[in-house]
């Protein structure tokens, strides 16, 4: 099949003002593959609340088995305990009907693993195979644009840094639009799923545990904006050191003739000195974050356990199969939160590398052949060319070429 693709066509500038212009890099297909992945990561982040639905309802099967069978023995005049105000009278109390609570719980997880097994290898390969399309593209595309730069624009540039920027940026790219994309969409879909189901199940307790949300967000930002300036620094107290490897190695050979290497070394070393204390602040930044994350989220499972205990025997809607239900989702909606700034991270850097390949064909120089004229011999022997103009685009008053004739 012949794929149509936008390689021939440098009018990219205008869809600049598109929110996701990485997407523009492919044909039609890849689209359709996009669209299927993107599908299938929804789906797969609808069935993570389905496995902790069913443990839970397994939870209250087996507490309603054991307050069954401890009840026998009460007579009809005697006060139940106050651990039994979750007694269900639809619930028969024998083994045979918890075996068959068990057996349904083993099926229904067993096809909610199957379901999110099957979407989650859907959208892993769709995307992958989409986005190794789009960004073979994009490599096309970025070649034929440095070809069309003006020469002033190469004086500008460093000659070893072009492959290399290509290349990254296509990397980018590709892992923005391969199976990140969808971990994100799956992990964003699972995370809404969790508290919506939470608060369906126990709004109370819900409500009281979301808070740690917010406060857990707060901290991410502020984690990701001192490790973007910890970088910053890292770069900027690289690049003496990396002059000094550079000069020495250019020079290697008097260098040498002067015995100049544990001087050099050592030179190298002390710029690299403020390198490793910056690595060191950002390993000490991360560190904290995490223990203050982890110190939150152990926090909130012991503070779920008992206002939820207290929930048990204060609601009568409250039961065992909501305080599991509740304190599961929002466990696994905080787990899949943390995971979101990494994969719009990586969204955000194939966002800006497409934005860059963009950008650059506006400054494209397309040279034209206007007014040609040509005037072929009577004979079979030459052509003759007369009257020939050439200008540069970005030149329309100087002529680089003016009446030219040649045979």
């Amino acid at each position: 099949m012949k794929r149509h693709s936008n390689v021939g066509s440098v009018d990219y500038y205008p869809k600049l003002r598109y929110s996701f212009p990485q997407f523009w890099f492919g044909c039609w297909t890849d689209v359709v593959l996009t669209l299927i992945g993107l599908l299938a990561a929804i789906l797969s982040g609808f069935c993570v609340p389905g496995t902790i639905i069913l443990y839970g309802n397994l939870a209250e099967s087996f507490v309603q088995y054991h307050i069954h069978n401890a009840i026998k023995g009460i007579n009809e005049t005697s006060e139940f305990p106050v651990g039994f105000r979750g007694y269900n009278d639809q619930f028969r109390g024998t083994s045979k009907e918890l075996a068959k609570e068990t057996l349904n719980f083993a099926i229904y997880s067993l096809f909610f693993a199957i379901c999110q097994m099957i979407f989650t290898m859907i959208f892993i390969i769709c995307l992958n195979h989409a986005a190794i399309n789009e960004s073979i593209q994009a490599r096309q595309i970025h070649f034929k644009v440095l070809l069309r730069q003006n020469i002033a624009w190469f004086d500008s540039q460093n000659p070893e840094d072009l492959a290399s920027r290509s290349i990254r940026d296509t990397s980018y790219l590709e892992s923005g639009l391969g199976e990140k994309l969808g971990m994100f969409v799956s992990s964003t879909i699972a995370a809404c799923n969790c508290i919506l189901v939470a608060l369906y199940y126990g709004s109370k307790l819900a409500g009281t545990l979301l808070v740690i949300l917010p406060i857990i967000a707060v901290i991410i930002c502020i984690a990701k904006w001192a490790n973007e300036y910890m970088r910053e620094q890292e770069d900027f107290f690289y690049k003496p050191a990396e002059l000094i490897a550079e000069e020495c190695l250019t020079n290697i050979r008097t260098v040498l003739a002067y015995s100049g290497e544990s001087h050099e070394s050592k030179k190298y070393v002390e710029k690299l000195v403020l390198v490793e204390n910056c690595e060191t602040t950002k390993g000490t930044i991360n560190g904290i974050v995490g223990a203050i994350i982890w110190f939150l989220m152990y926090s909130m499972y012991g503070f779920a356990l008992w206002y939820g205990v207290n929930l048990l025997k204060i609601e009568q809607s409250y039961t065992v199969a909501t305080l599991i239900v509740v304190f599961f989702c929002l466990q696994i909606c905080v787990l899949h939160t943390l995971q979101l700034p990494q994969y719009l991270h990586i969204i955000e850097k194939s966002n800006a590398a497409s934005r860059k390949i963009i950008g650059m064909m506006k400054n494209t120089s397309e040279m034209k052949i206007t007014n040609v004229h040509v005037s072929a011999a009577k004979t079979e022997v030459g052509i003759s060319f007369r009257n020939v103009f050439f200008r540069y685009t970005l030149h329309n008053d100087l002529a680089s070429v003016n009446k030219f004739i040649f045979t």
